[in-house]
């Protein structure tokens, strides 16, 4: 918007002078100072000879040249954001102005249906011009700026969050690993509260902390979840996880709360966390923490409904690194149990 609007430099009030020197990285701010410069005319801009002056100054000219750069950036930011479709406002009296006039390019105005490129590659554009309205009907108008345009554009979203990836088809479950009964619960509770606070719990206890200082009780308080479950026997869940991980895996390496960072086929971006990333011999185990309370006879239901997140997650683990997943877990903190998932 406005790009016909006059560039504004920065030369009253605060400013930051920069050092004419090169940045020591030790001492950062060495050499910069803050400088205040009062506009003592007020509001009043023309006719006076003696800001003509100042604009004219060394100082006026370097501010017109960084407002020139700060203008470029901005304009660089908002060109290159658009996936599908770039509109650009001009005034209907002049198509450019002291701002679009910053980055020289007046080939980027579409005049017809295919703008050329420097590249001399084309692209589809248009020249849109909104309907004339007549003083009566403005309050029945309903403008329709993409008059020319494929306005129904099929598009995906951007951003994918693999804990919200749809279960997969034909995923089977695998081996199954009892770990002990169902934990000791104090009345009724939200699962997702509880399983951020064990989450917690597992990755402080997997890092070499305990409950000696009250790491463990402090984490249960911070989620409000002290009056659901004791510090013992939050514990007793964590201990219980990695006794069976050493017996049926021999671990290597743990990696709690990794995040994960990747572009799928569609170019769309996946971000999310591996709760518990387990190194063996044979590869990496995938192991994601659940505080669901419904039985066990329902494991293997519950377990299948998180084969996308899962499958997510060993998409992102094998482009990363040389080893192979060798398995994806269900963990059920409160029911004691270890679910393998077959994603395919």
């Amino acid at each position: 918007m406005d790009l016909d609007a006059t560039l504004k430099p920065r030369l009253w009030g605060l400013t930051v002078t920069p050092s004419p020197h090169t940045i020591d990285l030790s001492n950062p701010l060495a050499g910069r100072t803050l400088r205040y410069w009062p506009k003592f005319t007020g509001g009043q801009s023309s006719n006076v000879p003696i800001l003509a002056r100042i604009d004219d100054s060394p100082e006026g000219r370097i501010a017109n040249e960084r407002e020139i750069e700060e203008s470029k950036r901005l304009l660089y930011v908002s060109l290159t954001r658009p996936r599908d479709t770039l509109i650009i406002t001009t005034n209907t009296t002049k198509q450019s102005g002291p701002w679009m006039d910053t980055l020289n390019a007046d080939w980027m105005l579409p005049k017809s249906d295919s703008l050329t490129l420097p590249t001399g590659k084309s692209i589809r554009s248009a020249n849109l011009v909104p309907d004339e309205i007549e003083p009566t009907a403005i309050d029945n108008y309903q403008p329709q700026w993409l008059v020319g345009l494929d306005a129904q554009l099929e598009t995906l979203p951007l951003g994918l969050s693999p804990s919200a990836a749809p279960a997969l088809e034909n995923t089977t479950i695998g081996k199954v690993i009892e770990l002990g009964e169902r934990l000791s619960i104090i009345g009724d509770y939200a699962p997702d509260k509880l399983g951020l606070a064990m989450h917690a719990v597992i990755a402080c206890y997997i890092n070499g902390n305990d409950n000696k200082n009250g790491t463990i009780a402090r984490i249960l308080v911070e989620h409000g979840m002290q009056d659901t479950i004791s510090a013992s026997v939050a514990i007793e869940s964590a201990e219980r996880l990695i006794k069976a991980i050493e017996t049926h895996f021999s671990p290597i390496l743990y990696a709690t709360e990794l995040p994960i960072r990747y572009q799928n086929i569609h170019g769309q971006l996946l971000n999310g966390w591996i709760d518990l990333l387990v190194e063996t011999r044979n590869g990496y185990i995938i192991i994601d923490h659940k505080a669901s309370p419904r039985a066990r006879s329902d494991w293997e239901e519950v377990a299948l409904s998180y084969s996308g997140q899962l499958a997510a997650y060993a998409k992102a683990v094998s482009r990363s690194t040389a080893k192979p997943v060798a398995g994806c877990w269900v963990h059920f903190g409160v029911t004691g149990g270890l679910v393998e998932v077959h994603t395919g």
